[in-house]
C-alpha cells in the first residue's frame, strides 16, 4: 500500500467531472487512493481525510460553466437524471428565465432586478458551487494547498490531456471508454454586458481560471 496521501477528485460542477470519475473508476484496479466525493469543497475532504490530502480537478472558462451551469439546473438535471429546484433555485428561475438576463441584470438600474440576480446567482447550485465555492479565497488556496495539486486541466482540453492526466494521479496505461453527449440545447451567447457583469461580479472565479491555465500548461508543457 502506498505511503503517499490520498488523491481526492475535486468535482466541480459542469466541468465534465462526471465523465472523468466515471473513467476513473473504469480504471480502479489500476490505482488506489482515488477519492471520488460529490461537489464537496477541498476544506472538507481534509477534515474528513487527512490535510495533507493531494487533489486534482477539471475547470472550465467561468462564462462556459456559467451558461452551462444555469441550464442544467433550469432542466432540473436532465436528461442524465432528475433533481427538483429548491425553492431558492424555482425563485431565482420566475425572475430569470435565460442565462443573459440574470448576467445581464446584476448591473440594472433597477435595485429590485439587481438585487433579484445577486441572490439568484447564491441560489442556483452549479452556479454557485465555484471555484472559490470548493477551494476557499485565492491566497488561501495558494498557500496552502497550491502544493498538493496532483494535476489540473481546462475542459477545452480534456480529451487531448486526459490519459496523461489519469497517469499524474496514478493510473498508468488508462483505459478512456467513450463519452457520451448529453448536452441539450440552449443559447450559450452573451452578451458584451452580460460577460463584462460576470467578470466584475465573479473577480475571483476569474482570477482562479487564470491561474488554473498557467498551472495546466506547467503540467503539459507544450511539445
Amino acid at each position: 500500500m502506498s505511503q503517499n496521501p490520498p488523491v481526492a477528485f475535486i468535482h466541480i460542477g459542469k466541468t465534465g467531472g462526471t465523465y472523468v470519475k466515471q473513467v476513473i473508476r473504469h480504471n480502479q484496479g489500476a490505482a488506489t487512493g482515488i477519492i471520488l466525493p460529490g461537489h464537496t469543497p477541498l476544506a472538507e475532504l481534509e477534515a474528513t481525510h487527512t490535510p495533507e490530502l493531494r487533489f486534482c480537478f477539471v475547470f472550465r472558462d467561468p462564462v462556459a460553466r456559467f451558461v452551462s451551469g444555469f441550464y442544467s439546473r433550469l432542466r432540473m438535471g436532465r436528461p442524465q437524471r432528475k433533481v427538483k429546484w429548491s425553492t431558492q433555485e424555482a425563485i431565482a428561475f420566475n425572475f430569470f428565465p435565460t442565462a443573459n438576463s440574470l448576467a445581464e441584470a446584476l448591473s440594472s438600474p433597477d435595485d429590485r432586478l439587481k438585487s433579484a440576480a445577486i441572490f439568484a446567482m447564491s441560489a442556483i447550485r452549479h452556479v454557485h458551487r465555484g471555484y472559490v465555492f470548493h477551494f476557499g479565497p485565492q491566497i488561501d488556496f495558494t498557500l496552502n494547498a497550491l502544493e498538493r495539486l496532483q494535476v489540473c486541466v481546462d475542459l477545452e482540453h480534456l480529451d487531448q490531456y486526459l490519459p496523461a492526466f489519469l497517469d499524474k494521479i496514478g493510473i498508468a496505461n488508462g483505459q478512456i471508454p467513450p463519452r457520451s453527449d448529453p448536452s441539450a440545447s440552449y443559447d450559450r451567447n452573451l452578451s458584451p454586458l452580460a460577460q463584462e457583469n460576470l467578470r466584475d461580479f465573479w473577480q475571483e472565479e476569474f482570477d482562479y481560471y487564470q491561474m488554473f491555465k498557467e498551472l495546466e500548461q506547467g503540467f503539459f508543457p507544450p511539445s
